[in-house]
């Protein structure tokens, strides 16, 4: 009995190979039919899928830039209330920053993540935004807040150097947003500090860079890059 079934397979299956050798032209004529089908079907779903697919930029700090300025320091900051000599705006030390990929960058805030005096974390920091130097210029309409576009190169404020008149001393203040008259946020220490700076997109993408500054209370303050990762 069981070898009759069998017979029967191998017959049906040579029936089979028989008519596909005889009829390979309709076969493959059949094949891409249904291909053009199923591109038809799924084409519209693939490009929704791709169009939904983050676009990423790549944000690199490519240079320090420290301006020489003299500019009187209430013109940058009208709500505080200084008279016009008191305070003089010496320095402004800038990152400055590439984004170096085909896609924009959205929404980018950069913040003053963390602050180390002499290799020693700083008590009672929180993070606070910085400034970027021209302030531009998205939906925001917030100086803390802009769009990098593909190989664009934007200026980050990271500090200001001051001239005191009334201390007669020189002082060296964070570009923050907030904070303002917080030693703990906004001044810098004297020797050797190192800057923890996140940068944050729209895109979810997340960049840290690190920066050290050497500051005598005398000189201009020297700035460097010392490191930079991709968090994210």
């Amino acid at each position: 009995m069981h070898f009759f079934q069998l017979n029967e397979i191998v017959r049906t299956l040579h029936s089979i190979e028989h008519k596909l050798n005889n009829s390979s032209h309709d076969f493959w004529q059949l094949i891409t039919v249904i291909i053009a089908i199923l591109i038809g079907i799924t084409s519209p779903w693939l490009s929704e899928y791709f169009r939904r697919l983050p676009k990423k930029s790549k944000l690199e700090a490519i240079n320090i830039d420290v301006k020489k300025q003299l500019q009187d320091y209430y013109i940058l900051h009208p709500s505080l209330i200084l008279s016009k000599n008191d305070r003089v705006l010496l320095h402004v030390g800038r990152l400055v920053i590439k984004n170096n990929e085909q896609f924009a960058a959205k929404s980018v805030e950069a913040y003053l993540n963390a602050v180390e005096d002499n290799g020693k974390p700083r008590e009672n920091f929180l993070p606070v935004p910085l400034h970027w130097t021209h302030g531009q210029l998205n939906a925001s309409k917030s100086t803390t807040v802009r769009d990098i576009y593909p190989q664009q190169v934007v200026y980050l404020d990271i500090f200001n150097e001051i001239y005191d008149r009334q201390a007669a001393k020189n002082t060296v203040e964070f570009a923050i947003a907030a904070g303002h008259g917080i030693n703990d946020f906004s001044k810098l220490s004297l020797s050797e500090s190192k800057l923890f700076v996140k940068i944050y997109q729209e895109s979810g993408q997340v960049n840290q860079i690190a920066l050290k500054i050497d500051w005598d209370g005398v000189d201009v303050p020297a700035m460097s890059i010392i490191g930079q990762e991709s968090i994210k």
